[in-house]
């Protein structure tokens, strides 16, 4: 019983730091998100640094 109880213990920590990085990995992806829909009409980068494709979709 007490080897139960030790196991239970063992996976909530698990379960409660695995949460964590899934949280930060989520802002990590909402960051990259938001970078990956920069050019140059919404941020400060110049147009030369703007994907061709997008480009000639303008």
């Amino acid at each position: 019983m007490e080897e139960l109880t030790a196991r239970i213990e063992y996976l909530e920590k698990l379960v409660e730091n695995l949460t964590k990085v899934i949280s930060h990995q989520e802002m990590v992806i909402k960051q990259l998100r938001a970078q990956l829909g920069q050019d140059s009409t919404n941020s400060h980068r110049p147009p030369s640094t703007d994907d061709p494709a997008a480009r000639a979709q303008r």
